[in-house]
């Protein structure tokens, strides 16, 4: 019993750690969106 649920405790933290690292990025490519389309239109009214 005890074997079996180790690995599966393993496969949902690994699921959880790449899912925090997914988020992590996600947010940072919307940030550097949001930051860019600000720096064109700040250009734009330039």
């Amino acid at each position: 019993m005890f074997r079996v649920s180790r690995p599966m405790e393993l496969v949902v933290l690994n699921c959880w750690v790449t899912e925090t690292k997914l988020t992590e990025c996600l947010s940072k490519i919307s940030i550097m969106r949001a930051k860019s389309r600000r720096d064109r239109l700040s250009l734009s009214t330039l």
